[in-house]
């Protein structure tokens, strides 16, 4: 996190601090934060994401290359036993609604 928990500044990549101004990071990354809108921590990540010079060049898409694909997909699981995927926000999975109706 480019601001973690004791309010340093750190490279998400290697944890170099930063030793610029942190009111120019903020808001750098507001349109990438809204795409995962879905997940507040998420969301939280992404609004604090900062990567160094050296990190810069391994990431030059920033956070999208950094995060794994699946990170910026949402993924709707049971209501219930919120273990299996479905299809809709706030739904049960299908052994969950099977166990209701018996």
């Amino acid at each position: 996190m480019a601001m973690n928990k004791y309010g340093e500044t750190t490279c998400d990549g290697c944890s170099e601090s930063f030793d610029g101004d942190p009111i120019d990071l903020i808001g750098v990354n507001d349109s990438l934060a809204a795409e995962v809108a879905f997940d507040s921590t998420k969301a939280n990540e992404i609004a604090w994401f900062w990567l160094c010079g050296d990190c810069s060049e391994a990431y030059p898409n920033g956070a999208k290359d950094f995060f794994v694909a699946s990170y910026w997909v949402q993924t709707n699981l049971c209501v219930e036993c919120g273990l299996d995927e479905v299809d809709e926000p706030g739904h049960a999975c299908d052994y969950c609604n099977e166990s209701v109706d018996a």
